[in-house]
């Protein structure tokens, strides 16, 4: 026989003619020759709380000395406890392993012994407890290290959840045990199980999804659907079946003193020990801001709470910053809805213009008086002056909505004065806003032969204030994941950049811009971050000269040769984010007599200023009339759009009628403006417009910056809410540290909860989420109901879904007698319903998607392969 004890590293054999039941106890009583191999120890599995009077299934599996199941193990098992007693008292350990029912009488945390021969196993920790109700399970999965370090608290938890009517469940895993078994474990309890709350570093599921790697908890809450992973790495990438969640889910870890303060924290809040005001916050910034529906304010379904009354909203763009939102954490709220561009590590606010007045001025020229049209198209409340008078006004909220608003005019004989004022108009149209088309012509949509613009005041009546090249062949974009964005200016995409002489080809295509910046997203299409892209034209002059040649461009990077030299090299990024601004360097050149190749190279880093122009100059400013262009330059539109202007403001007003009324120029109708004359707090500043829809809802030209919260600052202030919902891309991406999610809930004295995402992705369709919670279901089952409602609809968006914290816990500060589920049913039906496919959630996607792709070229995510790595280090 082969005898081996855990103390015992040596392996002997003993030769026995009889039982070996003295050494053993009961084994198989025919006196004969036969090996028994004993177990180097005993792997004990199941379930680890159970009730009263119920049998708790245990699984014992015996291993030889290698750590194998070992197939010959042939005995008698002895069990003992440390309190109470245990029947059955004594099992045969039959193969490989064992299934046994036992019944423990006793109650609390129990330890049984197993003990074969001289062996005896580590103990089995069992928590035995009243169970009221077992058609309402909760599994509590703990891994190994926060059970040693927590188990006071985990066990007061479950004693206190017991008392709350839930039948707790009790399971131990390793943060490295396959992902299955968890689930398999989960789906073994049955239709009884209603959720479940993961305690400590456990098994992460990964999914793969558009090119995002991420955790996905909705793979332990669904559990009928079939998860497929076709090349067996370990991460799904395809979800079939049933895919609805079952039940719900919810997470916490950290360090043990963190984890202990949080337990404290859920049974203060459940005891009223730990209260806030009664009262809830929607924190929206800017590009968030288009879910209004109509001028009507929108409480994304918060009012059923406690009514509109009791909820809190900050819409204005130019209000939601960091310093601002960290000011409200501290004021005290159930609840704190949370919509801005984040990561895990922070978020990001926008400061774009709403509420506010701003004036956009130019000047026009013409050789003598003209009689001409002045069409314009705004989306709020305008007056427009011209030389001083007063040309029309309106007060409509939408201003002259989508069509254009006409008016004769009369251009004298050089300058003219033309400033448009522009009133935002009412407190919930921030988003889209700003935005207007202004155009000359002659009546007829033709161009007004002679007319100029200019931002700045001309230096003599009637100069000549164009010249910009219109007509270009372009080429790109180009990108090259091995080339770093700085090297890109360096890289010589079309093999002789110095040489190059092309005429239109597959490589080369013809573009006619309508305005004199020549806007490359327009022209390309879907423009990738980190390109480059190629303009160029021959120059024909009739004779050889001097000129200035005159660039426009965002400081990101440009490269220009002229006839074969390289006359600029900036290898710039805009840190300040200025804007593109046209006519920005000048650069003296020759021009040869006969044909001049121009190329102009520019950097795309991460903007939507991807643009230029360029146009000669003599040293007085105006252009050269003799030039001519192949491509030659053609106007499509055949009249002239304005898109040159000095800009001022902002000037903040929350009274719309005010905003429109009051004149913050102190003689606003006869300015006649440079760019940097100060007006209050403001200067004059050029705008160039890339497109002839002018949009000023742009932070970086106003100088507006609304600042980062970041997951530290969470400590520093200690917010007084208890639950998040987070509206932030990968808020919720428990596998990194730092975790915003976290720090919401663990880095201070009153966080509980905090619903995101660990993936580009967020919560839509509110109400669904709010409605059961207004009902007093827990937080668990209301985000299970706001998921088996919309998870079908987008994988993007759902599927990294998570719930961070005590998924039990309820709105304490409800009063359920005052609404009926009726009203709710009614009200969620009410409510336009947000769906992934409507193209305006389609554009706030793509945006969504732009900023974290951003953010990882500054801060990786961590990928599947990290997190393995993680595992066995």
């Amino acid at each position: 026989m082969k005898y081996e004890t855990r103390y015992l590293k040596s392996v002997y054999t003993l030769i026995l003619v009889s039982c070996i039941a003295l050494l053993m106890g009961s084994c198989d009583g025919e006196i004969s020759l036969f090996e028994i191999v004993l177990p180097a120890d005993l792997v004990i599995s199941g379930n680890h709380a159970t009730c009263n009077d119920a049998p708790v299934r245990i699984t014992l599996k015996a291993l030889d000395d290698q750590g194998n199941e070992s197939v010959n193990a042939h005995c008698t098992v002895q069990v003992s406890a440390s309190k109470g007693s245990v029947s059955p008292d004594s099992f045969w350990l039959e193969g490989a392993r064992t299934e046994v029912e036992l019944t423990v009488a006793a109650s609390g945390l129990i330890e049984l012994y197993f003990s074969i021969g001289d062996f005896d196993s580590s103990p089995y920790e069992i928590l035995v407890h009243n169970c009221p109700d077992p058609e309402n399970t909760l599994a509590v999965v703990v891994s190994g290290p926060q059970w040693q370090t927590l188990k006071t608290e985990i066990v007061e938890y479950i004693e206190a959840r017991t008392l709350e009517n839930w039948n707790v469940q009790l399971y131990f895993f390793s943060g490295s045990a396959p992902v299955m078994e968890v689930r398999d474990q989960l789906r073994a309890i049955g239709p009884d199980l209603k959720g479940a709350f993961f305690i400590g570093e456990l098994p992460v599921a990964w999914f793969s999804l558009e090119d995002e790697q991420f955790p996905i908890d909705l793979y332990y809450m669904d559990l009928d659907g079939t998860w497929i992973d076709s090349d067996g790495d370990g991460m799904f990438e395809d979800h079939i079946g049933a895919v609805q969640p079952d039940i719900f889910l919810g997470r916490v870890d950290g360090p043990q003193g963190t984890l202990s303060a949080y337990f404290q924290k859920i049974e203060q809040y459940r005891t009223g020990a730990l209260s806030l005001p009664a009262r809830f916050m929607a924190y929206v910034d800017d590009d968030w801001t288009s879910f209004h529906y109509g001028s009507q304010p929108y409480y994304y379904g918060l009012e059923q709470m406690l009514g509109p009354s009791a909820v809190d909203l900050e819409y204005d763009s130019l209000m939601t910053n960091s310093t601002d939102y960290a000011t409200r954490l501290g004021q005290g709220y159930q609840l704190m809805q949370i919509m801005a561009h984040s990561d895990w590590t922070y978020s990001t606010f926008s400061m774009t213009p709403s509420n506010c007045v701003c004036y956009a001025h130019t000047y026009l020229s013409v050789s003598s008086t003209t009689e001409a049209w002045l069409s314009v198209k705004i989306t709020d409340p305008f007056k427009l002056y011209l030389n001083g008078a007063l040309l029309a006004e309106s007060t409509n909220e939408n201003g002259t909505g989508n069509g254009y608003f006409d008016i004769p005019i009369t251009l004298i004989s050089g300058s003219n004065r033309l400033l448009l004022k522009i009133a935002q108009g009412i407190y919930y149209s921030s988003y889209d806003r700003f935005t207007f088309e202004m155009a000359v012509h002659d009546g007829t949509w033709q161009e007004v032969p002679g007319l100029e613009q200019q931002s700045s005041p001309p230096q003599y009546a009637g100069a000549f204030l164009g010249g910009y090249i219109t007509g270009w062949l372009l080429s790109g974009p180009y990108h090259n994941a091995n080339t770093n964005w700085w090297n890109l200016l360096n890289k010589d995409f079309i093999g002789g950049e110095s040489t190059a002489d092309p005429s239109p080809s597959s490589q080369w295509s013809e573009y006619q811009s309508p305005i004199p910046n020549i806007n490359l997203r327009d022209a390309f299409g879907n423009i990738p971050n980190e390109s480059v892209a190629y303009g160029y034209v021959r120059v024909y002059s009739p004779f050889q000269r001097t000129a200035l040649l005159s660039l426009g461009f965002k400081n990101n990077g440009i490269a220009v040769w002229l006839n074969g030299e390289r006359v600029v090299f900036q290898n710039d990024y805009d840190y300040e984010d200025s804007g593109y601004q046209s006519d920005q360097l000048l650069v003296p050149v020759t021009l040869l007599a006969g044909p001049n190749r121009l190329l102009i190279k520019v950097r795309n880093w991460w903007t939507n200023d991807f643009a230029f122009s360029a146009r000669f100059i003599d040293e007085a400013g105006a252009a050269f009339t003799d030039l001519t262009f192949d491509p030659a330059p053609d106007n499509p539109l055949q009249y002239d759009p304005l898109v040159q202007f000095l800009v001022i403001g902002l000037y903040h007003d929350a009274d719309p009628n005010s905003r429109f009324n009051t004149d913050y120029l102190g003689g606003e109708s006869g300015v006649g403006p440079d760019a940097g004359d100060q007006f209050g707090d403001c200067y004059w500043k050029r705008f160039d417009a890339l497109n002839t829809s002018i949009d000023l809802n742009n932070q970086a030209f106003f100088g507006l910056d609304g600042g980062n919260f970041s997951w530290d600052m969470i400590g520093q202030i200690n917010p007084r809410v208890h639950f998040y919902n987070q509206f932030n891309c990968s808020g919720a991406r428990y596998v990194e540290t730092p975790c915003m999610g976290y720090s919401y809930i663990l880095d201070n004295d009153y966080g509980l909860i905090s619903v995101g995402s660990t993936k580009t992705g967020a919560m839509l369709n509110f109400e669904d989420y709010y409605s059961p919670l207004a009902r007093s279901k827990t937080f668990g089952q209301s985000f299970l109901e706001w998921f088996q409602i919309n998870g079908e609809d987008s994988w993007s968006w759902f599927y990294g879904m998570t719930l961070l914290g005590d998924p039990t816990l309820t709105i304490k500060a409800l009063d359920t007698t005052s609404s009926s589920t009726a009203d709710f049913a009614q009200f969620t039906q009410s409510r336009p319903r947000s769906s992934p496919d409507d193209p305006q959630i389609r554009q706030l996607w793509q945006k969504m998607k732009e900023q974290a792709a951003f953010r990882a070229m500054i801060r990786p995510a961590l990928t599947y392969q990290d997190y393995l790595k993680s595992l066995s280090e």
